[in-house]
């Protein structure tokens, strides 16, 4: 879009200015949009990201997304505060530390691999296939790993 048929005012980005994310494997990717626009613009990496099975977010930096004019309070160090906050945090599992409560190590890796097959299948619309290649399995092994874990579309 051109500036002559963009309305007086709007930011350079085009699409919605919604945050992207894909909630996968480390190591975890933090892209930003460009100054004036919104996180539609690195989509493609966003894409090429969850393709290969990483976790990646691109928020939406304040200010950005609406009107030019939302710009002018803000100053870098307020970009770079709401970066550091959406950075992503999700914790990596742990094991539990109380006596008695020790999993096994098949048990803590059978529960992780549950929980990274139900992330992975959330995140790609439950389409086996795509998992299967991101995954890095046959399909008919996930599929088996479906079973054996016991896992249903519904799972959180």
């Amino acid at each position: 879009m051109t500036s002559a048929k963009r309305p007086r005012g709007t930011l350079m980005g085009e699409g919605v200015a919604d945050p992207l994310v894909f909630s996968g494997r480390a190591p975890r990717v933090l892209v930003f949009h460009g100054f004036t626009g919104t996180p539609q613009e690195v989509a493609l990496v966003v894409d090429v990201a969850r393709e290969l099975g990483l976790g990646v977010e691109a928020p939406l930096l304040p200010g950005h997304g609406a009107r030019v004019s939302d710009l002018a309070p803000l100053r870098f160090s307020d970009w770079l505060a709401a970066a550091e906050d959406g950075a992503i945090t999700t914790p990596l599992p742990v094991a539990p530390k109380t006596p008695g409560q020790q999993l096994t190590l098949r048990e803590f890796r059978e529960g992780a691999e549950r929980t990274y097959i139900i992330d992975t299948l959330k995140a790609l619309d439950w389409n086996i296939s795509k998992a299967s290649v991101v995954l890095g399995v046959e399909r008919t092994n996930l599929h088996k790993k479906i079973r054996a874990y016991g896992i249903k579309r519904g799972d959180v």
